[in-house]
């Protein structure tokens, strides 16, 4: 029974740590797009104010490494988490 117990601790830990990791990428992604909401906003601001399309390519172009970089920030948590889930469930 304590070796039953051991392990059905260990899943409800698993399944703890993944609601956390589901959580956090939730939260970041949902950063992201706050994020892009609101560049996309500036962008139209932008165009209106001044229409030139050199500025728009030029924030469209910041726009989009913005969006890779906290992309890939996701990507390295979701890396980092997993890896973390597979030392614990060891």
């Amino acid at each position: 029974m304590l070796y039953i117990r051991g392990k059905v601790g260990t899943v409800l830990r698993d399944t703890l740590l993944n609601l956390q990791v589901m959580l956090c990428i939730r939260v970041k992604v949902g950063a992201v797009l706050k994020d892009m909401q609101l560049n996309l906003q500036l962008m139209l601001c932008i165009r209106v104010k001044v229409g030139t399309v050199l500025e728009d390519m030029q924030l469209n172009l910041q726009l989009m490494l913005c969006i890779r970089v906290k992309v890939g920030a996701v990507l390295e948590d979701m890396q980092l988490n997993l890896q973390l889930m597979l030392y614990t469930r060891v």
